[in-house]
């Protein structure tokens, strides 16, 4: 088996050394050489922003649904957040 097949089993690199995108250490993806993330207001943002973070507060939030379909299944829940300038989202 390859890297990660069912010889090395999974995540197993067979003795050669990972490649650079894994972080073995803290167990995700290394960041490449990209800005951080702007705090951005929830008014300001558009579909063409780039990298972007909000920073708000969680003020309503639905019980979790479980749903099954033809396509598979999952969960869901809805919530409301609001920022410091008062956008809510």
């Amino acid at each position: 088996g390859g890297a990660g097949g069912p010889a090395g089993g999974p995540g197993s690199f067979l003795g050669r050394a990972p490649p650079a995108q894994y972080n073995m250490q803290g167990g995700g993806p290394v960041a490449r050489n990209e800005a951080p993330a702007r705090i951005m207001t929830i008014r300001s943002l558009n579909p063409y922003s780039g990298r972007w973070a909000i920073k708000a507060r969680c003020t309503s939030k639905t019980d979790m649904r479980r749903w099954n379909g033809v396509k598979g299944e999952g969960k869901l829940f809805s919530f409301d957040l609001l920022d410091a300038d008062g956008g809510e989202i």
